[in-house]
């Protein structure tokens, strides 16, 4: 009985001791040019926790990057490079692709995730660049919400 009782008072000492607050967020920066339109979403949790008079932060985020084009998939049919590029601070991200056929779609989606990684804050920008052929666009991707 001693010994159920000694355990339960650690456990107590030790939950009294350690505080955790977790913050939870989604949102969307968007934006779009003359040809395109893109939009990077973010979505993750922050936590801090607190232990022994030590606060500790840990964070785990995914973001997509999208894009598309705005005009018929046909406007496409003679496309032999497209190449992007987004960044935002200390976050960045891009490709390219070659085509020897026509492109089947007219939408780009990139993925990114991990744990305590940076990340695109709520009200930040996101330059995007574009280019396809010998053609090239610029955009600015902001949460419309702010």
């Amino acid at each position: 009985m001693k010994k159920v009782l000694m355990v339960l008072c650690t456990l107590l000492i030790l939950t009294a001791c350690t505080h955790k607050k977790t913050d939870n967020y989604a949102y969307t920066l968007k934006g779009e040019s003359e040809h395109w339109e893109s939009e990077y979403f973010v979505e993750g949790r922050d936590v801090w926790k607190e232990k022994n008079n030590r606060t500790t932060f840990s964070s785990d985020n995914n973001h997509t990057f999208t894009m598309k084009y705005k005009g018929p998939l046909e406007e496409l049919s003679t496309l032999r490079n497209l190449e992007y590029a987004y960044e935002a601070g200390g976050i960045s991200g891009g490709g390219s692709e070659e085509f020897d056929e026509p492109p089947i779609s007219k939408v780009l989606v990139s993925h990114r995730g991990g744990g305590g990684g940076a990340r695109v804050r709520e009200d930040g920008v996101v330059h995007v660049t574009i280019k396809w052929d010998t053609f090239e666009e610029s955009i600015e991707l902001r949460n419309s919400r702010k």
